[in-house]
């Protein structure tokens, strides 16, 4: 190998080779990247596919909605002062998560969408039951721009209501009109 004379041992070429302990440095470095790549993408895809319920037996929330039907039927405990139109929509969610839990063992044997639309329901259910309506969580499958990707988005009704009064808020301040007064060339009211 002949070098061109320069400091630093480079070769003719301009490149330096690599001995071996620099090899096997860049040997691991690589193996660590492709590792860490590796595991990024597996713990990313299962979160992607973890289950929206934590409860996923499904035998244990038909067992649960029974007893909160009975008591909310006879008008005991914290269902007697039960306003007749919430008992109703109590009755109505339930009947919902009972049909959709009819016939399976756990709740990820629903596809996803209708996982979304069971835990709506068990949140209008504990809300009604807890009287906490604002707090009661909504979540939606939706895709966003440029993603073919669905994702859930969870929000409370009262994170819900607020950023729809902030979007009306914000629509009634972009007015296009002079408010001060117009440049003497423009037409009258407008920039």
């Amino acid at each position: 190998m002949r070098y061109n004379g320069c400091s630093g041992g480079l070769p003719a070429t301009g490149v330096r080779h690599l001995n071996r302990q620099e090899k096997r440095m860049k040997g691991r470095i690589t193996a660590a990247a492709l590792m860490l790549t590796m595991w990024w993408t597996t713990s990313a895809s299962a979160e992607s596919q973890a289950p929206v319920l934590v409860e996923t037996d499904a035998a244990a929330i038909v067992a649960q909605q029974h007893e909160i039907r009975q008591a909310a039927q006879q008008r005991s405990g914290r269902y007697k002062d039960m306003a007749g139109a919430d008992r109703e929509r109590l009755l109505q969610a339930q009947e919902r998560v009972l049909g959709r839990l009819d016939g399976r063992s756990s709740t990820t044997e629903l596809p996803r969408n209708d996982q979304v639309a069971l835990f709506n329901d068990l949140e209008e259910i504990s809300a009604l039951v807890n009287k906490a309506e604002d707090d009661r969580m909504v979540c939606e499958r939706s895709r966003p721009i440029g993603s073919n990707r669905p994702v859930s988005v969870c929000k409370t009704v009262a994170q819900r209501r607020e950023e729809r009064e902030r979007a009306l808020e914000s629509r009634g301040s972009r007015d296009a009109r002079c408010v001060g007064g117009c440049r003497e060339n423009s037409t009258p009211g407008w920039n």
